[in-house]
């Protein structure tokens, strides 16, 4: 899952501006559900896209996408590095 790690007002300021990138930063968190324990596996400020809210593993990568902008990032995918 994703979690917002910026303040409420830069969450609003990307919102009144749908045509820039959002650097707003954002985590990507595990939860392990047999213990309901979590744990943050990847977080990320600024460009090229912030204010993620959706990490999504596929094919050896995990996609993220935001809620404002045109962009998505991905990268190598981190639960696979996690024993």
């Amino acid at each position: 899952m994703t979690t917002h790690t910026a303040p409420l007002s830069d969450m609003i300021a990307c919102a009144g501006n749908q045509e820039v990138a959002c650097g707003a930063s954002f985590a990507v968190i595990a939860v392990d559900p047999d213990t309901m324990v979590s744990e943050t596996v990847f977080a990320h400020a600024g460009p090229p896209m912030g204010a993620a809210t959706v990490a999504v593993p596929q094919a050896g990568r995990v996609y993220m996408g935001s809620f404002v902008g045109d962009r998505l990032i991905s990268s190598a995918d981190f639960l696979q590095a996690v024993p």
